[in-house]
């Protein structure tokens, strides 16, 4: 159905543009100054624009679109050529007052960092979604899709009328777009929420904007989430009690490079993230996204590749990017292999809300042993989709390194058993890692120097530590007893 919107989208604006020599044309000028091109609206063959109605309707009928604070950061996701092929396929007639001009000047300022993002023809109309019942805005709408057909797109904006309005009224709005929608298939409409008051979650304002949104999701529908983009930074950090002055934008722009313009009732930066979120909205509608969002990826693991020190009973988490098919998850597909006690079975949970699976082993992990996991393509998603491409990764166990002699004291026994290991072909310490002391991959006399230092001369405790993930324990001041979980135990590099 996309393909075929795209297609008889562009065959009919280029019957509209071939027509401007040969007929009468009418010349509207973009009013936002931000592309300053021309409108061309001629006379388009009756037939062409019936055909062009049967497949013009809003691709979002497979699922709802939500433009809200996770579009803005994955606009740098948008192709450049999806980009530009949009701006081509659309005719776009938006009516707005102060507020929704935010979306312009953002649109505006995308445009002039970087010039792929030129965007497809607007048609502004001074006006807004008005208060509480208001229909005043459907009449123009009519009018103009009724003296331009080759217009396929229709925006409207609240001004301040979505905060003091009621349960009825937004259903009315909600009605009164979905009656247009029947009325003209070819083209595709886009819902929004009206902007923050700094009422917070208890106001009037957030009832109202999530009927807007529940209705959306449960239609199908195309939604603008003005409200939610105001709402959190670009670090994710929700701010609930904020208005649509954006108080926080003051706060990050103080702290990272943030752009300047005027934006009503706002800071720039607004307007900004606003902008980026429209461009992601509008790829969506156009196609892009949708088959890179049905592929299942792995988003993050439990334990972390490479992290040490786990504990010899945890469990390993898998995120993926989308909901996947449990039943495709085994012990063929799900691949949990150890250096010392082998292949690993046991029952995989898995969380639908969380997109999240969890294998708990049947038997705990040995010491200091790594642990390889591998994901195959053998799991899909619901969709019958397999994973990208096969996932693995590896980590280590939790080993007392010191305890040579595994008498549960470091001490000067420790010392001499390590000794009798290197030079008087005694037993290893097992794991041998145990004996690494010094976490440099080599069981020698510098490990037997380091556990010296670290009894006699109050030097650092044998241990490995990954930075930024664990802290090492302080210095030895007394004889210390191993227990679980002891600072005594944290791992290194697996020993080649």
């Amino acid at each position: 159905m996309i393909f075929l919107y795209k297609i008889v989208s562009r065959l009919i604006l280029q019957v509209e543009r071939s027509c401007f020599t040969q007929g009468p044309c009418r010349l509207a000028i973009f009013q936002g100054g931000i592309m300053h091109r021309k409108v061309f609206s001629c006379y388009v063959n009756a037939a062409l624009c019936c055909l062009g109605f049967l497949f013009l309707a809003s691709p979002a009928g497979a699922e709802a679109i939500i433009a809200d604070h996770n579009a803005v950061g994955e606009f740098g996701d948008v192709p450049d050529s999806v980009i530009q092929s949009l701006g081509e396929d659309y005719l776009i007639f938006y009516g707005h007052t102060s507020h929704g001009s935010q979306i312009v000047t953002g649109i505006d300022l995308l445009y002039d960092e970087d010039p792929f993002c030129d965007p497809p023809t607007f048609q502004e109309y001074g006006d807004d979604l008005g208060g509480n019942e208001d229909t005043t805005w459907v009449p123009p709408t009519r009018a103009w899709l009724n003296a331009h057909p080759e217009y396929n797109m229709v925006m409207w904006s609240w001004c301040g009328g979505c905060s003091d309005n009621t349960e009825q009224g937004i259903n009315i709005y909600l009605n009164a777009v979905s009656g247009l929608e029947q009325d003209y298939p070819g083209v595709t409409f886009i819902y929004m929420t009206g902007h923050l008051d700094g009422t917070g979650p208890e106001g009037n304002l957030y009832a109202r904007n999530n009927q807007i949104r529940d209705y959306c999701l449960a239609n199908d529908k195309i939604l603008f989430d003005f409200a939610d983009i105001e709402s959190y930074d670009p670090n994710g950090n929700y701010y609930s009690d904020a208005s649509d002055a954006c108080e926080w934008c003051y706060d990050w722009c103080l702290l990272y490079p943030c752009p300047s313009c005027g934006c009503a009732h706002s800071h720039c930066f607004n307007c900004y993230l606003k902008g980026k979120a429209w461009w992601w909205m509008m790829a969506r509608i156009w196609g892009w996204g949708a088959e890179q969002d049905s592929v299942p990826r792995v988003v993050s693991t439990s334990p972390e590749e490479g992290e040490s020190n786990v504990p010899v009973t945890t469990d390993i988490s898998v995120t993926f990017s989308v909901d996947v098919d449990e039943t495709t998850m085994t012990d063929t597909t799900f691949v949990v292999n150890a250096d010392s006690t082998g292949l690993h079975q046991g029952p995989i949970v898995y969380s639908s809300p969380t997109k999240t699976a969890t294998f708990n082993p049947d038997a705990d992990f040995g010491p200091g042993e790594e642990v390889d996991v591998v994901l195959t393509t053998g799991i899909q998603s619901w969709a019958g989709i397999p994973l990208d491409s096969s996932y693995s990764w590896s980590f280590i166990t939790m080993v007392d390194r010191g305890d040579c002699n595994d008498d549960g004291i470091i001490d000067l026994a420790d010392v001499v058993y390590l000794l009798n290991y290197l030079y008087k072909n005694g037993s290893a310490p097992e794991p041998l890692r145990v004996g690494d002391v010094n976490c440099d991959g080599i069981v020698d006399l510098a490990d037997v120097v380091y556990l010296i230092n670290y009894l006699f001369r109050n030097g650092p405790p044998p241990g490995c530590y990954r930075p930024g993930r664990a802290t090492a324990p302080a210095p030895r001041t007394s004889p210390r007893t191993i227990q679980e979980n002891s600072p005594f135990s944290p791992l290194g590099k697996r020993l080649g």
